[in-house]
């Protein structure tokens, strides 16, 4: 039997997926990583340990199914973190990750040095800290000799694709995170790189996500288990290969994914830029296509927060499903309470940092039905504002994929149904549970591999397709006002976020008793 690997190398683990040619997950594995952080709001991941964790994964995918062939391995990975490396191939400090937030004034810079309209005109995007760019002039301003050094940058799929393989490229998809690519040409920014006072030599060759990164290296081949010789393919970061493996760029369908974080994407065959940056613009997985994304910071980490508050009440088995029989027995609307849920500053449609969640309208009727209602409907605001810049820009959506933890519940399909006023689709990957953006990878590996003839088939072959839970006329009347206060309470509030968040320095600067 022939299969594809699909490896990710995420936040915190590699996970390894083995698909056969009709969509089946004959194995999978996962292998946790750590983090470091040195500071506040710095985290930060040795290299090196993306490739023991990688290596971990794929040798229990290989000891697992020994009488599989396997036909290639697609890479996916999280974005953003630069890795440096000399001119001997050696790493030079760890990689701040996306999460790293140290280099607001670079953000900040980088904006000032391209100018901010010709900046998300060229790379789809605004600057803020969890793009490559900031990083590197971080690194330039207080690592100067480590900067120095390096005579390449990679990112963290790329590295461990160059230890499997020996191919140093990275491709599209990531290359549009970094904030020096311009996303039309699809090539690095001369523009940019200039402005910036960096060395376009530093950049990888980009090459297409589905494309050949050459075979599996001996050394990798003892290490995983693996024959020599494996193609490896290219791959793509791991929101895109998670898109992927849910089917977006299959036909109008928007994903709306409720994890921890949540966002909405769209996928598109024209290079459709917001220039209010509501929406942040990249590459997609197949070439000449481009991918418009909304990010919520905190989704189901706002419902998980609520949750663990009552269960420090007394009650610590205290479930969702529970929850969310309080929040059934609640209408539309919550009573007039409203939620902010970026208890995690706010990405989009405006970067916030200092922004914080806010519940609005408390009165002595509510109760905590009320409390988690109005989160679950907080979110669907936060997710609409993307899905309404998608359409002010002409990006066509005739439904929602709902994908995450937070897409079980029946109640939250309903509610994204009549707040957006769009039919909501669930989507589950497999018959077991399995990492989208492994199994995105897998895909991709497949269609390189002639396993498949196109993304959307081998999509089509792992994603399972609830009924369509359609808008309630009534609630979707209740949710239209709703969302108007909603938005006037975002508008009216960035004052006090401010000042908060200075009463917060200085409060944390007071010396104690």
């Amino acid at each position: 039997m022939e299969a594809m690997i699909g490896l990710d190398v995420g936040t915190g683990g590699s996970k390894a997926v083995l698909l056969d040619g009709e969509g089946r997950v004959l194995a999978s594995s996962i292998e946790a990583h750590r983090s470091i952080a040195p500071r506040d709001g710095w985290i930060e991941q040795e290299p090196s340990e993306w490739l023991r964790s990688a290596t971990a994964c794929l040798r229990a995918i290989s000891e697992a199914c020994p009488d599989v062939t396997v036909v290639a391995i697609g890479l996916s990975g999280q974005m953003n973190g630069p890795v440096l490396l000399d001119a001997s191939g050696n790493v030079l400090g760890n990689c701040p990750i996306w999460a790293d937030l140290r280099a607001v004034e670079e953000a900040r810079e980088v904006s000032d040095r391209v100018g901010h309209q010709r900046l998300v005109a060229l790379a789809g995007k605004p600057a803020v800290p969890a793009y490559t760019a900031p990083k590197l002039l971080w690194l330039r301003k207080h690592e100067p000799e480590l900067f120095r050094g390096a005579a390449k940058v990679l990112l963290p799929k790329d590295y461990v694709r160059w230890h499997l393989a020996g191919h140093l490229a990275t491709d599209p998809t990531d290359a549009s995170n970094t904030l020096l690519f311009d996303i039309r040409e699809q090539a690095w920014s001369q523009e940019i790189v200039s402005a910036l006072e960096l060395r376009l030599s530093v950049l990888p060759d980009v090459v297409p996500t589905v494309s050949q990164a050459g075979g599996l290296a001996k050394d990798a081949a003892r290490a995983t288990g693996l024959p020599a010789g494996t193609p490896v393919v290219t791959g793509a970061g791991d929101s895109i290969t998670a898109a992927v493996a849910h089917g977006v760029g299959s036909d109008d369908a928007v994903l709306c994914v409720l994890g921890s974080a949540g966002n909405v994407s769209a996928a598109f065959d024209a290079p459709v830029i917001d220039p209010d940056a509501r929406v942040h613009t990249g590459c997609y997985a197949t070439e000449d296509s481009w991918i418009a994304t909304g990010v919520q910071q905190a989704a189901g980490l706002a419902l998980q927060w609520l949750r663990d508050c009552l269960r420090a009440t007394g009650r610590p088995d205290l479930g969702y499903d529970e929850l969310v029989e309080h929040a059934e027995a609640v209408p539309a609307g919550a009573s007039g309470l409203i939620f902010l849920p970026h208890m995690a500053g706010e990405r989009n449609p405006r970067y916030n940092p200092e922004t914080r969640g806010v519940f609005f309208g408390l009165s002595l009727q509510h109760t905590v039905g009320h409390l988690v209602r109005a989160v679950m409907e907080g979110v669907a605001f936060a997710q609409r504002q993307s899905i309404d810049a998608f359409v002010e820009l002409g990006i066509p959506i005739s439904r929602l994929i709902c994908a995450g933890g937070g897409a079980q519940s029946d109640l939250w399909r309903r509610i994204e149904a009549s707040v957006n006023r769009l039919p909501v689709g669930h989507v589950t990957l497999g018959d077991q549970p399995v990492d989208s953006s492994a199994a995105g990878a897998a895909v991709i590996a497949g269609v390189q591999a002639g396993a498949f003839p196109s993304l959307e088939h081998g999509a089509g072959l792992i994603a399972r397709a609830d009924q369509s839970v359609l808008p309630d006329d009534a609630d979707a009347v209740v949710y239209e006002k709703a969302f108007g206060v909603y938005l006037e309470l975002s508008r009216s509030l960035s004052t006090p976020f401010r000042a908060l968040a200075e009463f917060k320095r200085n409060a944390e600067l007071a010396p104690g008793p």
